[in-house]
């Protein structure tokens, strides 16, 4: 425990963490709450470690689907057996969280880059407005796809739609 109040850890944040929480649960410091006091410490740890904190919504999805084997691997701490499984568990639940995180955050990358190209695209061919039609041949998506971008861009105010049905059009919000 004493590497969380150190500037540099000599574990691994995952390591940490998961030892932190097998630790808490082995312990039972907070009987009533001790799986979610468990979890929150180990995600403050790896806070403290620079990961992002969407990783603690992924773990909580994972441990929710896997719910039977979480709490077997919590029986099995409380009953004073080896630690090692529970603590493998935990750890790839970590490891599965920390990848579903990074894709997601390579989609979204991803997205962006894709609405940079469409805005070139635009700025590129000085369209003062355009259609999803207009831009469908550059994104190389069907229309629906394309819509759905457009749409997104409107959402975080990139562009802004005029119209509806046929006439639709949109324009670049200055940035």
């Amino acid at each position: 425990m004493d590497q969380y109040h150190t500037d540099e850890y000599i574990l691994s944040p995952f390591i940490l963490s998961a030892i932190f929480h097998y630790t808490i649960i082995k312990e039972d410091i907070f009987p009533e709450y001790n799986r979610a006091f468990a979890r929150l410490f180990s995600f403050l740890v790896l806070l403290r470690g620079k990961y992002d904190k969407s990783i603690y919504f992924s773990l909580e999805e994972k441990i929710t689907k896997s719910r039977g084997n979480y709490e077997k691997s919590i029986d099995h701490v409380r009953n004073g057996k080896d630690a090692t499984p529970a603590i493998k568990f935990f750890l790839h639940l970590l490891f599965s969280s920390l990848t579903d995180t990074t894709e997601r955050f390579q989609q979204e990358q991803q997205m962006k880059d894709i609405y940079k190209d469409m805005l070139d695209f635009v700025q590129k061919n000085k369209l003062s407005q355009f259609a999803a039609k207009d831009i469908k041949p550059f994104v190389k998506k069907d229309m629906r796809t394309v819509r759905r971008y457009l749409k997104e861009m409107c959402d975080i105010k990139l562009i802004e739609k005029h119209g509806d049905k046929k006439g639709t059009y949109y324009t670049v919000l200055a940035h």
